[in-house]
């Protein structure tokens, strides 16, 4: 049985937590992805109101210029449409990439009013205490 804990092999960071109320694509804040191995997760929680939206990630080697990751880059897919309260939905999805930053997409259609979605960024450190 390992020793090594959860709490220290774990990282989290809010990367998004803002209204959407327009159609088209909004970005989130970049994760470093220096000194983390294992890609990163990104979990969504929405207080939705009308429209769907379609999360997704981009990456850059300097935390300006980004590109779309490509579909075999992800694990799995978020989406978030319907009638969607505070607490029932946490889509999740997994990205990995060799470059140094990544951040969460959110592309949203359908809008007149919009949702506020927070947006966190978990990543596994590649050096942690045993």
């Amino acid at each position: 049985m390992s020793d090594k804990d959860i709490a220290s092999d774990l990282v989290s960071i809010e990367v998004h937590n803002a209204t959407v109320a327009a159609n088209g694509v909004t970005v989130g804040s970049s994760v470093d992805n220096a000194d983390f191995d294992l890609g990163l997760m990104f979990t969504a929680s929405a207080v939705w109101t009308d429209g769907s939206f379609v999360l997704g990630a981009e990456d850059s080697d300097d935390d300006i210029t980004f590109t779309a990751l490509a579909a075999d880059k992800y694990i799995g897919s978020a989406v978030i449409a319907g009638n969607v309260g505070i607490g029932t939905v946490q889509p999740k999805f997994g990205v990995f990439s060799n470059r140094r930053y990544v951040r969460p997409t959110i592309t949203a259609s359908g809008v007149t009013a919009g949702a506020v979605i927070a947006i966190t960024a978990t990543q596994k450190t590649e050096y942690a205490p045993a």
